[in-house]
């Protein structure tokens, strides 16, 4: 039997500087490296669980099974934790996925129960389930009753400068409303979002990063978006077995409970319809960052017409523009007649729908009928950012840019059927390449006062590293290499290998994205004033 691949994690420690403080592991894997670490508020510092390395291992399971990489923790692991793991989770997901190969975790098994807190949490993210699981929480036992909200930025809008600044305007916005509600609020902060594609592994970085507090919270309910009855095994989304991961991955510290996953969605918006808190502080956006007013993500117009439908949506206009949705109703309801095939809550609404006669105007029926003819059964562009794509499907008949619409919709469909299943941090290089051509990244270096600058790397992310820089006007003092062609080097820009002396920098950039090849030997010799690229990505 072929041996499988190693993934060795530290013994996680603590890091800490005047506002922050990090749980942190090093990670190895084939003569790589690189550091994970978890950030919260310095006050919250003594709940940062490291006596185990369960919030690491968990976070970093999808990518190892995919990858067919054992892990072999340092640090111990919970001992409930690791046997459901190793002996219900991998083997059900690896014998229900094609994709995902049996793996197994090495490490030490700890039965100690750590001083807790004792919080019940939930995470708040201002979306319909969230704020059902808060409200029908007032239900319940008296020991069971929330005590706290957590906010975890594990990769909510993907891994983009965009995604960074929807979830630091989402923060600061949940802050005030969480202060409303009454309740204490901990923020938690990763960079292992970085390195994993988003969708796929939601409630798997989820718990993971519950994992991180849990001498904080010793019950952790987590809001579900779908039915128990639709339960089965994808590779591309693991919100459809939330239940058997909540169960595996709860610890003699923590347990896990998946919430809402009783009733359907139309049911929730029912439910939350009629309370004031959430009528002003329901958010759902994708886009949040001000393209969503007009032309609708495919959030906001789900929701919106969710609650059209049950005669509500007047209620919310706090929150919706709610005199523009109504005035284009009949495109609205048009659209849902078209878009209903490609997308599982538009689903619910239909059935709505037909359940109460609702009368579709002859309006309706028209334009279901011109996206029809425009898109040709193709998928509708409802991501925030293809904005621009539903504002000119709706406004033009020009048949190349149609085309252009139509293929942007079904590659995306392509890539998460295919390119988030094989490869789930596929979309890095990508990512990167959008981010060094931001002109943030080079405030970054002016603020900081960084003028003789080192970059270890001479692939793709260190090429654009490097133009971006040029572009600003900060030549690069040198380029550190193992092998690999670096022609696109500007002649100006030393070259050194990186078995050579390094010479002074005010500052050394890892070029390099997740499991990149950065061989121990340039891992000792990096100085003290060094940043990874995805860190100096999350200062920006």
């Amino acid at each position: 039997m072929k041996s499988r691949k190693k993934m060795i994690i530290s013994k996680a420690y603590i890091t800490e500087s005047s506002q922050y403080a990090r749980v942190c592991v090093d990670a190895f894997y084939e003569n790589r490296m690189n550091i994970f670490w978890y950030e919260v508020d310095r006050q919250y510092k003594d709940f940062l669980c490291h006596e185990k390395n369960d919030a690491f291992v968990t976070a970093l399971l999808y990518y190892c099974m995919v990858h067919s990489i054992d892990i072999y923790s340092l640090g111990d692991v919970s001992a409930m934790l690791l046997y459901q793991l190793n002996e219900i989770y991998i083997p059900a997901l690896s014998n229900g996925v094609n994709e995902f190969n049996h793996i197994y975790i090495h490490a030490n098994s700890n039965d100690c129960v750590l001083d807790s807190d004792g919080n019940v949490g939930t995470g708040y993210s201002g979306g319909v389930d969230s704020i059902y699981t808060i409200l029908k929480n007032q239900e319940a036992e008296k020991n069971m009753k929330i005590t706290c909200l957590t906010f975890f930025k594990n990769g909510f809008g993907g891994n983009s400068l965009y995604a960074n600044e929807l979830n630091e305007k989402r923060s600061q916005r949940f802050s005030k409303t969480v202060s409303e509600m009454g309740y204490p609020y901990i923020e938690v902060r990763t960079n292992i979002r970085y390195f994993m594609f988003f969708d796929p592994v939601t409630s798997l970085l989820t718990l993971a990063a519950a994992l991180s507090i849990q001498k904080y919270i010793k019950h952790y309910l987590y809001s579900s978006s779908y039915l128990f009855s639709d339960f089965k095994f994808t590779p591309t989304e693991c919100f459809f077995y939330d239940l058997l991961t909540v169960q595996c991955f709860s610890t003699e510290n923590i347990t896990f409970y998946s919430i809402g996953s009783d009733v359907e969605r139309m049911a929730k918006l029912d439910y939350i319809k009629d309370f004031p808190i959430a009528q002003r502080n329901l958010d759902v956006c994708w886009d949040d960052l001000g393209n969503c007013m007009d032309i609708y993500c495919g959030k906001c117009f789900r929701t919106q017409l969710g609650l059209y439908v049950l005669g509500a949506l007047e209620q919310f206009h706090e929150v919706f523009n709610v005199d523009l949705f109504l005035e284009r109703i009949d495109r609205n309801i048009g659209q849902l007649l078209y878009q209903y095939r490609h997308e599982v809550f538009l689903q619910k609404i239909h059935e709505y729908l037909e359940e109460s006669n609702f009368q579709v105007s002859v309006e309706s029926e028209n334009y279901k009928k011109i996206l029809f003819q425009k898109l040709e059964g193709a998928p509708f562009p409802e991501k925030g950012r293809s904005a621009m794509y539903r504002k000119e499907l709706w406004d033009s008949n020009d048949e190349e840019l149609l085309k252009r619409i139509r293929d942007f919709t079904l590659k995306h469909k392509e890539f998460l059927a295919e390119n988030v299943r094989i490869n789930p941090n596929g979309c890095n290089m990508r990512w990167l390449r959008n981010e060094i051509e931001c002109k943030s990244i080079l405030n970054i270096f002016k603020e900081k006062g960084w003028k003789k600058v080192a970059i270890y790397g001479c692939g793709k992310v260190a090429r654009n590293l490097v133009k971006c820089l040029c572009k600003g006007g900060i030549t690069p003092a040198y380029i550190i290499y193992i092998d690999g062609s670096i022609d696109y080097c500007p002649e100006n820009i030393k070259r050194i290998r990186g078995e050579d002396d390094w010479e002074d920098a005010d500052i050394t950039i890892v070029a390099k994205v997740f499991f990149e090849e950065i061989p121990l030997s340039i891992v000792d010799k990096l100085p003290q004033k060094t940043i990874y690229i995805e860190n100096l990505i999350h200062a920006v």
